[in-house]
């Protein structure tokens, strides 16, 4: 089977409009699909959902009867081959970089915990994964992270593999949590 990538196809098409942005955001988006030479939705769709999970709750627009947040669930489509997974991780780079750099801080307040804890001490606080990115998790860890942290983003690099992880550990109600997560409600979980 053979499959052609028309990138000219995929470009040419409809697109995200960005003319509402400012000329720097539409600059740098301009510059990313030039220089990785794919369609300008993939970094525009990965932009949003960077900046929403940087944002998180501090910002909604609000027209007295409801708040909307800027919640994304993205999922980039598109042929094999057309270049969906560099823009996508380089957008991702700088709450990689920030993710990595927490985890380094929370391993090092882990080891004072451990050390207080050790030589007695009471009433000592334990240290929080200030995480913001979540690739493969169970239900509930992914829960104990939103508690945690106000901001966090789910990310999959294949459709495929978040679908065939719903409800892999049990008939867990996934679908209903990630529908509610997605409009910014509140789960309440007393079990575990």
């Amino acid at each position: 089977m053979n499959f052609t990538v028309e990138n000219d196809t995929l470009s040419n098409g409809l697109s995200l409009p960005i003319d509402g942005l400012s000329p720097g955001a539409q600059a740098i988006i301009q510059g990313y699909a030039d220089g990785y030479q794919c369609n300008r939705d993939f970094i525009t769709a990965s932009l949003f959902t960077v900046v929403s999970a940087a944002v998180g709750k501090r910002v909604c627009s609000d027209d007295g009867r409801y708040r909307n947040y800027f919640p994304f669930f993205v999922c980039l489509v598109a042929p094999s081959g057309s270049n969906k997974t560099t823009p996508m991780r380089e957008m991702l780079r700088p709450l990689s970089n920030r993710n990595a750099s927490n985890y380094k801080i929370f391993q090092e307040e882990m080891k004072k915990y451990n050390a207080e804890t050790n030589a007695g001490k009471e009433n000592v606080e334990k240290p929080k994964f200030r995480q913001l990115i979540i690739s493969d998790s169970t239900p509930e860890s992914r829960i104990k992270a939103l508690s945690e942290n106000p901001n966090v983003l789910l990310v999959s690099d294949e459709i495929a593999t978040m679908l065939y992880n719903m409800n892999r550990y049990n008939k867990s109600g996934e679908v209903p949590q990630l529908i509610s997560i997605w409009s910014v409600d509140d789960i309440i979980i007393n079990r575990k």
